[in-house]
């Protein structure tokens, strides 16, 4: 009996020490991986292992980005999404960083997840020669149909038009216009990208928009920053991260049918929109690391969807709200005898 206990023991000390083991490799691997030079802006201290992902909640991002400001400086830095991320604080730092040095910041970081979605393609998570290629041709030809043009102004205004209708169906009673708002800034994005626009109504259009939402939303979560520390593992696990794939594919099946409307009566000497002009430069270019092929025209189009109409819709939404707490300012922007959109 004594013997036998003894073996139990051994054998529990030998479980023992493996995971110890194991333990310090692991904490010892993540130092190593993650140290950094004497001179690094500074930061809160960083748990082994999951960084600061315990510190960081999205609904509150920027007021936590404050406090560390406050207390580490206007430029501090972050263990995030598997990597360091250095965070400039206010509004001359991020010009300077942005506009006066913006060669030197236009990389961008290899995160695991948003390679496994859709790899070093498209407009926003690419980098190096395909991006340089991609992004000079996608301003060239956007500007062409109008982007940043008084020739624009039409398509804005006609938009307008449908939706101060859909406000005023709302007959005055409470709602959220949001979702609104998101369809009239995809519709501007629609006609420079596929050339046309959808009806609020369009059930395709609105299953886009609320899956560019929620992608954006899911890949803000704990979730995702967790994928990309440990992408190997979570592969292999179940949970909302897997969403984000399902999501992607989905966006990325919407931009292949509008592509593929295209090239039914696509004509190189008469583009109508952004596909047009890239069916029209893969068929003349011999390029082959400028991405100009399918594959990247949907990534592209993903990301002319997604970016411009969550950032654009987003900064209306609040705007909007802004008035609405603050009379005064709709009372300065209507003194010219000019309503604000969708409050008369």
């Amino acid at each position: 009996m004594a013997l036998f206990a003894e073996i139990l023991a051994l054998e529990w000390m030998d479980t023992r020490c493996v995971f110890i083991f194991f333990l310090v490799f692991l904490i010892l691997a993540d130092y190593l991986k993650h140290r950094v030079p004497a001179d690094f802006p500074p930061g809160p201290w960083a748990i082994p292992l999951i960084g600061d992902v315990h510190r960081i909640k999205s609904s509150q991002i920027h007021l936590q980005f404050d406090k560390f400001a406050e207390k580490y400086g206007p430029i501090f830095s972050l263990r995030m999404m598997g990597g360091r991320v250095v965070v400039v604080n206010g509004y001359k730092l991020v010009r300077e960083a942005l506009v006066e040095k913006g060669e030197d910041y236009v990389d961008r970081p290899s995160e695991p997840l948003f390679e496994e979605m859709i790899g070093n393609k498209g407009l926003v998570s690419s980098n190096g020669y395909q991006w340089r290629q991609q992004r000079r041709f996608a301003l060239h030809t956007l500007r062409n149909f109008g982007l940043g043009k008084v020739s624009l102004e039409p398509s804005i205004q006609q938009e307008c038009q449908y939706l101060t209708e859909v406000f005023a169906q709302q007959e005055g009673a409470p709602f959220d216009p949001k979702m609104a708002l998101t369809k009239a800034v995809s519709n501007i994005i629609c006609c420079l990208v596929v050339g046309k626009r959808f009806e609020y109504t369009e059930k395709k259009h609105q299953t886009m928009i609320e899956n560019i939402n929620d992608l954006f939303y899911l890949s803000g979560q704990t979730w995702a920053q967790v994928y990309s520390m440990v992408p190997w593992l979570m592969r292999h696990i179940p949970g909302p991260h897997k969403k984000i794939f399902s999501l992607t594919r989905s966006i990325i099946s919407f931009t292949e049918e509008q592509i593929k409307e295209h090239r039914v009566d696509h004509d190189p000497s008469s583009p109508r929109d952004y596909i047009d002009c890239f069916l029209t430069e893969m068929d003349k270019n011999e390029d082959s690391k400028s991405g100009f092929d399918i594959e990247n025209l949907c990534i592209c189009t993903l990301d002319l969807f997604a970016a411009g109409t969550e950032t654009t819709s987003t900064t209306l939404h609040w705007g909007l709200l802004f008035m609405v707490y603050y009379p005064d300012i709709q009372r300065s922007l209507t003194s010219g005898h000019q309503t604000p959109l969708g409050l008369r």
